[in-house]
């Protein structure tokens, strides 16, 4: 047995065999010289053995001059294979991909062609040695794919299609080849289905068939990642093949449950089936019209019901009845009172639940994504979002005191915080949502703002008292400049920026107003509540007047509320937060105001705005010195009589 000196002396020896075979390699002074210096590198260290440094030691050595001419060199040495070459070089490539740092070099990232071509190289002779090769290939793209624009770089690449080919005709490495698509297809879904649409049908037929005919654990495993090779549209419903798929994975779930399963083999059938069902509803159960085909249905609906720790009022009817029970919340609140109120409870319940199964459903499928090194949001994979459904009824409920109360009670507002959150991450997504994914949660987001900006107003100490507030307010602050630059977004801005002002008014001591992207939250608002007056200067009007701007003309139905309430907020938040005067001054506001002041006629100004700029005006007059000045500067005294800001010209003559 070797002790620990011994071990360690080894060590050193191979470090030391290792540097003179770096060393070799420097100086070598041909490519003869160079290969057989390669040769004795890779003889003693073997790429996992290798750290950073080393590795990064080999990098330099070699160059990518020498690498890619072992890479695309057709010739080969006397009695050596062809492929001896690109062997070595694919070697030496797979060592410097376990780097990331190296595996998003561009030297490497366009080497994805002859890694794709690799993949499924075909020889009588010298199997081990080839099948090395491959393994290698596999290696490269692993690293590749682990970088954080791998992904798109091997798609681009035509990666898909030696990927699809590997696997269908199951040559070495084909499990390699189905866990990097899975990964891919879990990150980038319609850009894979785009780019390689024709092969990924081949490998679905391939994927339904071995689902439906093989009888290992292999099966569960497949219904595990089946959910992610599912196109992104209806093609399986409109296409021959489709229909075929359809056919293979309703029989191979049939038959597997109609057997008696453990927890972790049922729970990813049951999640396919019902991925199945979300996406063409009972059809796929009934398409060749055999009986069984009506018995698995109503398998299905037991299994759904009874067997699985869920509960009667998660079956599609009860969720349908919720729907049409939240559309007519959403008009009318009045009749039937008490028994909304008394129904109130469940609702919540109902809602809390189908919100953490989505939650479930999407741990589930992120398995796959996980597997692969890669994480992706998957958004609610889930058909049930009942909250959403509800949205515009607690508007309307969260306004009224008594079914208030029972909000909060049950937990509402935290639940909401947590639905906001996790709409925003998909809503924030930039890959895999469709654009009317996209709409409709935007609609829901807004109807969460809605909803928060009656508990901000009607119940402040709430605010004051739940964390999750906090935590939301947070949220907004770093999500609205963002949202500020996107075009079709304004309802949306309205509402964050005015709820995040009416949070701020209560939680002004809270240390997230003491961050610096607090400032950044606030000038945003500016950019938002500023913007939207100018002068119209019409050439055949003899005098300027107040106009909307574009953009927010079209949208002033939907935020013409949240605009004066934001800038209401705002004023109250000018005494709280010291910094926010100053501000105002340097963003602009102030100045580009007094001056539209100037330039319209008072006339063109209707009361509601006059009265809205007066308490701004008046608020910065009151708490800074150099605002006032500014004000003062522009005839503030006489603009606050023309325009019948008394409460404006009473602070500046108390000043005087």
């Amino acid at each position: 047995m070797s002790t620990g000196a011994e071990a360690a002396t080894d060590g050193s020896n191979q470090n030391l065999a290792l540097e003179r075979c770096l060393e070799v390699l420097r100086s070598a002074t041909n490519d003869s010289e160079q290969f057989a210096a390669l040769l004795l590198v890779t003889e003693c260290a073997r790429a996992q053995e290798l750290d950073d440094g080393t590795r990064h030691r080999i990098f330099d050595a070699v160059g990518f001059s020498f690498l890619n001419r072992l890479l695309f060199s057709r010739t080969s040495l006397d009695g050596c294979p062809d492929y001896l070459f690109r062997s070595l070089g694919l070697t030496l490539l797979a060592c410097f991909c376990t780097d990331p740092s190296l595996a998003s070099h561009p030297q490497v990232i366009n080497k994805i062609p002859i890694l794709n071509e690799t993949l499924n190289i075909s020889c009588q002779d010298d199997i081990k040695n080839l099948n090395s090769m491959i393994e290698d290939a596999y290696q490269c793209l692993t690293g590749i794919l682990a970088t954080p624009e791998g992904a798109k770089q091997l798609v681009s690449g035509g990666t898909i299609s030696s990927l699809c080919e590997a696997h269908v005709k199951q040559n070495h490495g084909w499990t390699n080849a189905l866990r990097i698509l899975t990964s891919l297809l879990t990150s980038l879904p319609d850009h894979c289905w785009k780019i390689g649409c024709n092969e990924l049908q081949c490998l679905l037929v391939k994927l339904s068939e071995d689902f439906d005919n093989i009888d290992d654990s292999h099966k569960f495993h497949l219904a595990e990642i089946l959910p992610v090779f599912l196109p992104p549209s209806q093609l399986l419903i409109e296409t021959s093949w489709g229909l075929n798929c359809l056919n293979h994975m309703s029989k191979a779930l049939h038959k597997i449950l109609s057997n008696k399963l453990s927890i972790s083999q049922r729970d990813p059938v049951l999640l396919l089936a019902a991925c199945l069902s979300n996406m063409y509803g009972s059809s796929w159960i009934m398409i060749d019209g055999r009986g069984e085909k009506t018995k698995f249905l109503s398998l299905l609906v037991n299994l759904a019901c009874v067997e699985v720790g869920w509960e009667r009022m998660e079956e599609p009817f009860v969720l349908a009845s919720i729907r049409l029970l939240g559309a007519w919340l959403a008009e009318e609140t009045s009749c039937l009172r008490q028994e909304v109120i008394q129904l109130l409870p469940f609702l919540v319940h109902y809602m809390r639940m189908w919100f953490q199964r989505a939650v479930f459903s999407r741990k589930q499928l992120k398995e796959a994504s996980q597997m692969a090194l890669l994480s992706s949001s998957w958004g609610a994979v889930w058909p049930g979002d009942a909250i959403r459904f509800l949205l515009p009824a607690l508007c309307h409920l969260s306004a009224e005191e008594a079914p208030r109360k029972i909000l909060i009670s049950e937990g509402v507002p935290a639940l909401l915080c947590d639905y906001y959150q996790h709409k925003w991450e998909i809503f924030s997504s930039e890959e895999g949502v469709t654009a009317d994914r996209k709409y409709e949660t935007q609609l829901s987001l807004q109807s969460c703002c809605g909803v928060f900006l009656n508990l901000v107003v009607t119940e402040p100490n709430l605010i004051c008292q739940e964390n999750c507030f906090v935590t939301l307010l947070q949220l907004l602050m770093q999500s609205l400049p963002v949202q500020l630059t996107r075009e079709g977004q304004l309802v949306l801005v309205a509402n964050i920026s005015t709820l995040g002002l009416m949070m701020s008014r209560l939680l002004a001591a809270s240390p997230v107003l003491q961050e610096s992207y607090s400032q950044d939250f606030f000038l945003a608002v500016i950019k938002f509540l500023s913007r939207c007056h100018v002068v119209s200067a019409e050439p055949d009007e003899e005098t300027h007047r107040i106009v909307l701007r574009d953009g927010y003309a079209e949208a002033w139905a939907d935020i013409s509320e949240l605009w004066f309430l934001g800038v209401q907020a705002f004023s109250a938040c000018l005494p709280l937060l010291p910094w926010l005067p100053s501000l105002v001054l340097s963003s602009g506001w102030l100045q580009d105001l007094l001056r539209i002041l100037d330039e319209v006629s008072p006339g063109s100004i209707d009361l509601e705005l006059v009265t809205a700029l007066q308490a701004l005006l008046t608020q910065l007059a009151q708490i800074s010195v150099p605002c006032r000045e500014l004000i003062q500067q522009h005839g503030g005294i006489e603009k606050a009589n023309l325009y019948g800001m008394a409460a404006l010209e009473q602070c500046l003559s108390k000043i005087l």
